[in-house]
């Protein structure tokens, strides 16, 4: 993934479904175009690029609907997740800082800012 690609950060424990294969296939029901998903559960701090979710996935993450997925960059997603790493560590996963990605998720920059 380049510095500047999209990926959708876990600022908390969550499931996201991930794309099998980058084509859609044909349902034989409905006729409409799927993608065959598995579940993949990320901890906070973890991310996956946004060409690997379904469509749908990516539309609630962006509305703002998937509950603590952000839409960001690739960089600002590993730097959220080394300062979240270095706070968890330095109080002791204590649960103190078991909402803390989410805080340093929400602490863009202005050049970030239309990453969210």
């Amino acid at each position: 993934m380049a510095e500047t690609a999209k990926v959708l950060f876990a600022d908390n424990t969550t499931t996201v479904h991930v794309k099998l294969s980058p084509d859609p296939v044909k349902d034989p029901v409905s006729g409409q175009e799927v993608f065959a998903t598995e579940s993949k559960v990320l901890a906070p701090g973890d991310f996956v690029s946004v060409d690997e979710v379904p469509p749908y996935m990516l539309e609630k993450a962006t509305k703002g609907e998937a509950p603590h997925l952000t839409v960001m960059t690739e960089k600002k997603a590993q730097e959220v997740s080394q300062k979240a790493a270095l706070l968890r560590t330095a109080a002791g996963d204590s649960g103190v800082t078991q909402n803390l990605s989410v805080q340093l998720a929400n602490d863009t920059s202005p050049e970030e800012s239309d990453a969210k």
